[in-house]
């Protein structure tokens, strides 16, 4: 029985055909129709569940190998927009009453639904649950997060995908020689909600970044990204997923008259050797 009302709930990738991507606006109210009827009819995981989860500090996922051939931007954007995901809390409106979405970016990385995005994705506080859309439409509940760090801000998540849905993973690499300082990479996100943005850049440094009273590695990309790209995976010119984007840092000069005015932004994403961490017995296949 639950799995007949999960089929009827999740939507079908035909209706994708009915989408028009180009246009931000209709791909958002598709979303927030979708999700809403998600969340009302109870498919969806109550989101203090979800945030209990968070404290699950691994799992145990089996990984694609990594493709082998270097490929031109336009093959790569092709070949690897099926498997980023539209991420998105759904809530009611307080002042029209009517649902909403909260947009961030994520990726596939196992064929049985299993999916990557950041931590404070989850931490907002307006959404009542959670959904992943596809490339090809489907909008899919969030079941689980199955492993989660805060420092590192990523959590590995669940999808409830029926048996007539089968999503492509994205492989991960392995260290920094993947993507040295200057290695071309790609990011692929919905920054503000403009959805299936392509950027390109190159690794800009390592660092040690403070959080707190923590102090975590962090890799600097020049590649642009804004609010609705957390958890976007960071690829390098084979396809794989060298960093997840997780923040951005302005730099300030202050004037005499006092104002402060930006000078640049930095972009900064978590290296792929810790989400592997998070996987830690995971094996390639």
């Amino acid at each position: 029985m639950r799995a007949c009302l999960l089929l009827l709930l999740a939507l079908p990738a035909v209706a994708a055909e009915l989408l028009n991507w180009d246009s931000d606006a209709e791909v958002l109210a598709y979303l927030e129709r979708a999700g809403s009827r998600l969340v009302q009819n109870g498919a969806t995981t109550p989101k203090r569940t979800l945030l209990s989860q968070l404290r699950r500090a691994q799992c145990r996922l089996e990984l694609t190998a990594a493709p082998a051939l270097v490929r031109e931007p336009a093959e790569l954007y092709s070949r690897a927009r099926g498997s980023v995901l539209i991420v998105a809390g759904v809530y009611r409106c307080r002042r029209c009453a009517d649902w909403h979405v909260t947009v961030a970016s994520g990726f596939v990385v196992a064929r049985n639904g299993v999916a990557v995005t950041n931590c404070h994705v989850f931490q907002s506080e307006e959404p009542e649950g959670f959904v992943a859309m596809t490339r090809n439409g489907e909008v899919l509940a969030v079941r689980e997060v199955l492993a989660a760090s805060e420092a590192d801000d990523l959590a590995v998540i669940q999808l409830e995908l029926p048996p007539t849905i089968t999503l492509e993973p994205l492989p991960l690499a392995r260290g920094k020689e993947a993507a040295p300082v200057g290695a071309r990479i790609s990011v692929i996100s919905h920054a503000d909600s403009h959805f299936y943005l392509l950027t390109e850049g190159v690794i800009s440094r390592y660092l040690d970044w403070a959080v707190g009273s923590r102090v975590v590695p962090r890799v600097g990309i020049t590649a642009d990204f804004a609010v609705g790209s957390s958890g976007a995976p960071v690829l390098n010119a084979r396809g794989e997923v060298v960093a997840v984007v997780c923040a951005t840092h302005t730099v300030f000069a202050d004037k005499t008259h006092g104002k402060r005015l930006p000078q640049m932004t930095l972009k900064l994403c978590v290296p792929v050797d810790r989400l592997r961490a998070l996987c830690a017995s995971a094996t390639a296949r």
